[in-house]
């Protein structure tokens, strides 16, 4: 099954998120409900704040740039727990903690992910 690439974004004037397909770095539209080879429309096209998009990981929902918490059940780090950031570095996903310089790899089985949060409207959870 191919990919699936959508991004979600922060409509400022709205106060609401809204997902589609990214044009540009500001611009993120519906579907495709009409085209031919002179034009398409699409059902919404709409501006957001760029520094809030952020691409989608295929998991529940969750978006680079949200905060997630990492609950680890492998044998060598049981119960390990860190918070971070969905980050998308060298073609995949990571959980990124600055403080700790650690990433790791989104899709790993033995974690348990809780989103917490994210970047653009709630960085404090990272300080803790």
């Amino acid at each position: 099954m191919p990919r699936e690439i959508k991004h979600r974004g922060f409509v400022p004037d709205q106060e609401t998120w809204i997902t589609g397909n990214l044009i540009g770095n500001n611009v993120i539209v519906g579907e495709i409900v009409d085209f031919n080879d002179e034009y398409f429309t699409t059902e919404f096209w709409q501006k957001v704040d760029p520094e809030s998009v952020g691409q989608y990981t295929e998991l529940e929902e969750m978006y680079e740039g949200d905060i997630v918490k990492y609950k680890s059940s492998c044998i060598g780090n049981p119960n390990e727990n860190l918070v971070g950031v969905v980050s998308y570095l060298e073609a995949q996903f990571f959980i990124v903690n600055e403080k700790e310089e650690r990433a790791i790899p989104l899709f790993t089985e033995t974690a348990e992910l809780e989103v917490i949060g994210n970047i653009y409207e709630h960085p404090e959870l990272l300080e803790s």
